[in-house]
């Protein structure tokens, strides 16, 4: 039976890929080439059918594609979609057929074929309706297979030198600025793999026109995206003043987070637009590389980014070129917008779009271009910037005149002498310009270091320190508009950033403090310019080491006050943990400075009376709201402020490193010599499993700032091994209300560190010591009672024991008001419980004794450890 069907499907699939049945298809075909209501469905399969018998015979049967080509079956396709009646279906089923056919046929005469007598441009230039998104979906995929065929050979199916058309671009590129992210996305690979192709033909024909309208194009477009996030910026002000107005101190969380959740995806998609530019000068195409350069100078930089630099000049007001829906899409009235107080909005999106290009851009020539034109601009450029300075033109105005200027620009580099974009803009007197304060872009730049705005601080920051780790960027233009780090300085003769260096650490002196992301971008950048991390040398001045000992004196003092009084608000375990906690976050990893470009909490004011933010922005990112927030940040600006005096003083980090780890010299699963420890308690472990009680004989060994709890080793009289190790900073204990033998421990540990032998939540551990005495006719010491403990506590009047762990360690934080707000940092944090048993009231008395002894002594140790290490600061 079984080789019986197996013949029987082999001879269908014979019977479905033979040349008779093409032929029926055929047939078929032609026979309905003028469409009716009723023979769409038969075509749409007849369709279908024949494109999979083609793909089949060019890699199995030549004779099969040979009746494709001598019946001349594709014009009959093109055919059917050329007539008014031809329904959706039918369209899309022809789209997809060719695709297929263009994806899949492997021999080159016969791609050559399909591609041949303009069949192919012909089925590209119909007008489709795009309104249906399966049509587009299907006509970009198509287009997309079709430039992935393009090369030096297959170029010529395409473009037409005599009639100077090349459908295959020009049909996509109408699609650029498509609403739907996947159409933009696949016209970006489609001209890519246009401008991949070396046809000098080509090439030419692009430079004539195409090309350069179709980068404008672009870069107007990226242009208006700008224009969108700022409105979005601007929203975000709007609704804040109008809480303000109200009376009240808040926004919804959800207009909040979905205000952060579009500046989010707006600075994503402008990393898109950037990573495309690249990806074009990246190809390294023998004129289009400048095209992108001068054109993205001219329609975007210079315009809108570093014109907004300028104190004078607000481009970003000028609303001219934006339609209804950009300021639908951001809830605005375009009436309101220039009610709306936030000045200042325009001038901070350009600072992180510009670190963001800086990032972004690989390109040799782009790179010097951007950081000669911030730092060492152009006379051309400078009398531009001056000009609008002194006297803000429209927008309109200033696009009338760019074009013209890049003109000039190229004509300049085609009839002048050729130089390279590290040393076109460099003359003899590179150091005058240097200070020169009638550059007004680089006077605008730096003196953002010092703005009242953090923010703005930050932008700044974060265009110096994408420009100093470009690979691209020319070390000598470095040197020469004076940024060199010292791991690249060519020589001891580097001009010293003294001006940006001092404002930098001026910045680390505030008080109240910056937010401890500015902090830690600020502290990376001073390293950056003044350590050489290979020889360990810093080349910081004296009076720049003078200012960073009083920046880090003032973080010290703060710590010291914190210390003083949050030992005995929130007592000194807390202290410790949150000490330990900020620390531990510290080593996770350097900061990344790259990936807050996309991170929409750079936009929004660190210091605001939005309490949501407190849930929607992380706490580096924004100014504390209450006490214990306060705290966390003063501990972790005293550690940014440490680290980076240590490491321009050349001294020794251990003591706050080891203050700062809290981790065990024994692990878990390993043997213990029981014999050699003094504080040693026998105690039984008991624990839920599977709806029963788990009892474990173990031993309770105290020692070395921690609580061990150890298996006996049944091979070995006096060893053990540990199954569950705690440090006694992090515990508390609570008694069993009905007996006295019971102790609960609770640990506080991350959530993906599991204590072992513990559990989250205590009541499952309180039934399950209940359950465990009723099962195994355990006597209880205390009141015999046949409920459980938190039960008999609460009828008699006792001490809920969740009440216990959640007086020990609060979820909730209270701010000076006495509000409570749920600690959204300590979320990651559990309570751990564990559950033992004691032999006797004596263990049980002496274990409970030493217990508390060994944490006061553990709590105490590692404070005065703190203390220490500022007394040692305030000596140095």
């Amino acid at each position: 039976w079984f080789n019986g069907g197996g013949s029987s499907s082999r001879d269908e699939v014979g019977d479905k890929y033979s040349l008779k049945n093409l032929h029926e298809l055929y047939t078929t075909l032609s026979k309905n080439q003028e469409l009716t209501a009723s023979n769409q469905d038969v075509l749409v399969e007849t369709v279908r059918a024949i494109a999979e018998v083609i793909v089949y015979g060019d890699q199995h049967a030549e004779q099969l594609f040979d009746y494709f080509c001598e019946k001349n079956m594709l014009p009959l396709f093109l055919g059917l979609i050329d007539q008014p009646n031809c329904e959706t279906r039918l369209q899309v089923q022809v789209i997809q057929s060719v695709s297929i056919l263009v994806q899949n046929i492997r021999s080159e005469i016969s791609l050559y074929y399909t591609l041949s007598n303009n069949h192919v441009n012909r089925l590209i230039v119909h007008p489709f309706n795009f309104a249906n998104e399966e049509v587009l979906g299907h006509y970009i995929s198509f287009l997309k297979t079709l430039s992935l065929k393009l090369n030096s050979k297959t170029i010529q199916f395409f473009f037409n030198d005599h009639l100077n058309t090349f459908p295959l671009f020009e049909e996509a590129i109408k699609l650029f600025d498509h609403p739907e992210g996947m159409v933009r996305t696949a016209v970006r690979t489609i001209t890519l793999n246009v401008f991949k192709v070396q046809d000098e033909m080509m090439c030419s024909f692009l430079m004539r026109g195409p090309c350069s309208q179709y980068i404008e194009s672009v870069v107007r477009f990226i242009h208006r995206r700008c224009r969108r996030l700022h409105l979005l910026m601007l929203r975000a002000s709007q609704v804040g003043q109008y809480y303000q107005r109200q009376g009240k101190d808040s926004m919804s969380e959800k207009q909040l987070g979905s205000l952060l959740l579009r500046l989010e995806v707006g600075l994503s998609e402008m990393q898109d637009h950037f990573l495309y530019l690249e990806d074009i000068l990246n190809l390294q195409v023998e004129g289009i590389e400048d095209i992108v350069i001068d054109i993205t100078m001219a329609y975007l930089f210079l315009p809108l980014l570093i014109a907004s630099l300028l104190p004078q000049t607000r481009p970003f007001l000028e609303l001219d070129d934006l339609t209804d829906k950009d300021f639908a899409e951001a809830s605005l009235d375009k009436s309101s917008v220039t009610e709306i107080d936030n000045p200042s909005a325009g001038s901070l999106l350009s600072l992180f779009l510009l670190a963001h290009s800086c990032f972004a851009f690989s390109n040799p020539k782009m790179v010097n271009r951007i950081a000669e034109t911030l730092f060492l601009p152009a006379p051309e450029e400078s009398a531009a910037v001056r000009r609008r300075a002194s006297s803000a033109s429209s927008q309109k105005q200033a696009n009338k005149s760019l074009p013209t200027a890049v003109e000039k620009k190229v004509e300049e580099d085609e009839g002048g002498d050729e130089t390279d974009g590290a040393s076109s803009l460099v003359g003899d007197d590179v150091e005058e310009q240097l200070f020169d304060s009638g550059n007004p872009i680089r006077d605008a730049l730096l003196g953002f270091l010092e703005n009242d705005d953090e923010r703005h601080c930050l932008g700044a920051t974060c265009i110096i320190y994408s420009l100093i780790n470009n690979a691209a960027l020319d070390p000598g233009v470095l040197e020469r508009i004076g940024l060199a780090p010292r791991r690249q300085a060519s020589s001891e003769e580097v001009v010293y950033p003294f001006g940006i260096v001092q404002s930098l650490i001026k910045l680390l002196m505030r008080d109240p403090p910056v937010c401890t992301l500015t902090q830690r971008a600020t502290a990376k950048l001073v390293i950056e310019l003044t350590f050489f991390e290979g020889n360990g040398n810093t080349f910081l001045s004296e009076a720049h080491s003078k200012i960073l000992d009083e920046a880090y004196m003032g973080a010290v003092r703060r710590f010291e006050t914190q210390l003083d009084s949050k030992i005995t608000e929130i007592s000194p375990e807390r202290f410790i943990e949150m000490f330990e906690g900020e620390w531990m976050s510290l080593c996770e990893g350097p900061l990344v400075v790259e990936s807050l470009m996309t991170k929409s909490q750079v936009l929004i004011p660190c210091s605001t009376n939005l309490v949501t933010e407190k849930k929607l922005l992380p706490l580096d990112s924004r100014q504390p709201f209450s006490v214990l927030e306060n705290t966390r940040c003063v501990i972790r600006s005293f550690m940014i402020l440490r680290l980076l005096w240590v490491t321009l003083h050349g001294k020794n980090n251990s003591q706050l490193a080891n203050l700062g780890l809290s981790t065990s010299t024994r692990k878990l699963n390993q043997k213990i010599d029981l014999s050699r420890c003094h504080h040693l308690i026998r105690v039984t472990v008991l624990s839920p499993r599977n709806g029963a009680t788990n009892i474990q004989p173990a031993y309770m060994v105290l020692g070395g700032g921690e609580l061990i709890l150890a298996e006996p080793e049944v091979s070995g009289v006096g060893k053990g091994i540990t199954r569950s190790i705690s440090p006694l900073h992090k515990i508390k204990f609570v008694e069993g209300y009905n007996d006295p033998l019971l102790m609960y421990i609770i640990v506080r540990s991350p959530k993906t560190k599991p204590i072992g032998w513990a559990h989250r939540g205590l009541k499952p551990l309180v039934a399950s010591s209940q359950l465990s005495m009723a099962s195994n006719g355990l006597s209880m010491s205390g009141p015999s009672s046949p409920r459980s403990p938190i039960a008999e506590s609460k009828a008699a009047g006792g001490v809920d024991l969740d009440t216990t762990v959640a007086q020990g360690y609060p979820w909730e934080e209270e701010s000076p008001t006495s509000s409570t707000r749920p600690n959204d940092d300590l979320r990651d944090i559990a309570s751990w419980c564990i559950t033992i048993r004691f032999d006797d009231h004596g263990s049980a008395y002496w274990a409970r004794e030493q217990l508390s002894n060994a944490i006061d002594r553990t709590v105490e140790s590692k404070i005065k450890r703190i203390r220490k290490l500022l007394v040692s600061n305030e000596k140095t």
